[in-house]
């Protein structure tokens, strides 16, 4: 098949696009800009040309001038960038590698949010993605790392990816059209450079269609993990009481499986990164948790650990300070609360009013003649006290939460309603007694907690 109608069927353009294509110079990306530039024609999308010159090659330059040419050759708009990359890789503390992609995937969202297009395509192949796996297998990953390189990841699409380096090639001399070498392929310093030049032609000779055979291999690892992620994501949710905290009893309910990618998952979504979690790690951390009473803290990784609490099991961040908050409450108005991601909505009315009112835990009824119309929105702080109803005398705030067994996360965000200088009410759980209202009460202030307010 023509590679124009491969990459049409990938279903990844549509009329109406506005796509930014990731040019390099080299074979791979002048090919998907040949073709990306023959559909725009037929399918009536435009295309924008972004060159990203890494300043780490004495070509470097010149590589920015084909490119640029050949923009203006095809009628394509061109934005280009330079990018002192061996600097910002010392100043970031990444690898070169990491750093020049990092600025690279960089611009290209700096270029789409400035130009309105919805999609960023990259050259990547059927080598690249079958390197990606092999590469992964030997540093030992997950099945993630198997899967080799994602055919679309938001705004990204990678249209050559069924498409092999050979057939690449092989297009590019038919159309007589001479594309850059990046000399630094064949070195092999890098891993996969190895992989590249030694291991898959190797391969090869034990197995002419390795590469057809590999990428089948990846597609259905793929749709394991395509499973295995509905059924993990099923049971998170079900474990899963708030972003980093866990129900300690409902996750060692799970297999020991289970228990590993469940963790995996509340790890990416607390912590933004799975990548760095190995297996030993997740392993280490599950077979601690299997036995550990409350106060045990597990390391996963550097600034990441996790912490049992009663029947919590929560994730925190190393280098994490406690958050103080505070507001005050819009009397009469409503005052929203970013750290709850909830409202509190605050109305003075006669006591004759609300004889018909409902009231719930989050939603109450003081004298407004004892707590003013100063009133605050805050978490606890040390010391803090009150005179819970239903009780006689006071309780301080941190009995008061442990007896509830609330996890020391939980209460340090719990919201709190205050007057300048006492505690009235402790939001969805318990009132002070010093604050309800009683026969000679005239005015009365309605509290009402929620996110639909």
């Amino acid at each position: 098949m023509e590679l124009k109608e491969k990459v049409r069927r990938t279903g990844f353009i549509q009329s109406g696009d506005k796509i930014i294509a990731g040019v390099s110079g080299g074979p791979d990306s002048v090919c998907m800009l040949s073709i990306l530039t023959e559909l725009a024609k037929e399918m009536q999308f435009e295309l924008i040309v972004v060159h990203i010159n890494h300043m780490l090659r004495d070509v470097a330059d010149e590589e920015e001038e084909y490119v640029k040419n050949l923009s203006l050759q095809l009628g394509v708009p061109f934005f280009s960038k330079k990018a002192d990359v061996r600097s910002l890789s010392k100043e970031w503390k990444l690898s070169c590698e990491e750093a020049a992609r990092k600025v690279r995937y960089d611009f290209f969202y700096e270029i789409l949010e400035k130009t309105g297009a919805n999609k960023i395509a990259v050259a990547h192949n059927a080598n690249d993605h079958v390197e990606t796996m092999l590469l992964n297998l030997i540093r030992g990953s997950g099945l993630d790392g198997l899967c080799g390189i994602q055919r679309n990841n938001g705004e990204i699409i990678r249209p050559l990816l069924e498409i092999s380096r050979e057939e690449i090639e092989e297009y590019l001399k038919e159309r007589k059209i001479t594309a850059r070498i990046d000399a630094t392929n064949f070195e092999e310093v890098y891993t996969r450079n190895k992989i590249r030049n030694r291991l898959l032609p190797y391969l090869t000779e034990l197995n002419p269609n390795i590469l057809s055979t590999l990428y089948r291999t990846s597609e259905i690892l793929n749709d394991v993990r395509c499973i295995l992620r509905d059924v993990t994501e099923k049971e998170y949710q079900q474990v899963k009481k708030a972003t980093g905290i866990l129900d300690k009893t409902r996750f060692l309910a799970l297999s020991s499986e289970l228990r590993r990618e469940v963790l995996r998952l509340a790890i990416g979504e607390f912590h933004g990164n799975r990548k760095d979690i190995s297996y030993e790690n997740l392993q280490n951390a599950v077979r601690i948790l299997e036995n550990a009473q409350s106060g045990t803290v597990v390391e996963l990784l550097k600034g990441l650990k996790i912490k049992v609490e009663y029947e919590n099991i929560c994730f925190l961040k190393g280098s994490e300070l406690r958050k103080f908050y505070e507001y005050e409450l819009k009397v009469p108005g409503i005052t929203m609360i970013p750290e709850t991601g909830r409202k509190i909505k605050a109305e003075i009315v006669s006591v004759n009013q609300v004889e018909n009112v409902a009231f719930s835990k989050n939603k109450v009824v003081l004298d407004v003649a004892k707590t003013g119309k100063k009133l605050y929105v805050r978490n606890k702080r040390s010391g803090d006290f009150f005179y819970p109803t239903g009780m006689s005398g006071k309780k301080t705030l941190k009995k008061f939460f442990s007896d509830l067994k609330i996890s020391e996360k939980e209460r340090n965000e719990w919201p709190i309603l205050t007057t300048e200088k006492e505690v009235v009410w402790i939001i969805g759980k318990r009132l002070s007694r010093k604050f309800l209202k009683e026969e000679s009460t005239k005015e009365v202030i309605i509290l009402d907690y929620g996110e639909n307010i």
